[in-house]
């Protein structure tokens, strides 16, 4: 599901691009980083119920540190893609998201365990 999502956003934006609304370029987003969170977290897991992976956690130090910096990339990410009139830096700015999203549910899903 976390692919699907992510392909049809970007999807949706190299076929429209920008120019239709805070509404549309707001689920464009959000629509990708979703996706791409639910994608890596859906694979972590996966892997970890399947024990191809450790089950344990991973315990990175400043491991709550690099969450809230992932978290504060995706939501900066999110404001150019909302407020530029570039496509280029609209593309870089949604790619960005989607890869801080991608980290973050790799992260956080490998961080739990027991």
């Amino acid at each position: 599901v976390g692919i699907a999502a992510t392909s049809t956003a970007v999807g949706d934006f190299m076929l429209h691009g920008l120019g239709h609304g805070s509404f549309h370029a707001a689920s464009i987003y959000l629509g990708a980083w979703m996706g791409s969170i639910t994608c890596t977290g859906s694979i972590i897991a996966c892997l970890k119920l399947a024990e191809k992976m450790s089950s344990k956690p991973l315990a990175l130090p400043g491991r709550d540190a690099m969450n809230i910096a992932m978290g504060v990339g995706s939501a900066a990410c999110m404001v150019g893609f909302m407020t530029t009139g570039s496509p280029a830096m609209a593309a870089m700015c949604l790619a960005g998201g989607v890869g801080f999203s991608g980290a973050l549910g790799f992260h956080m899903t490998a961080s739990i365990g027991g």
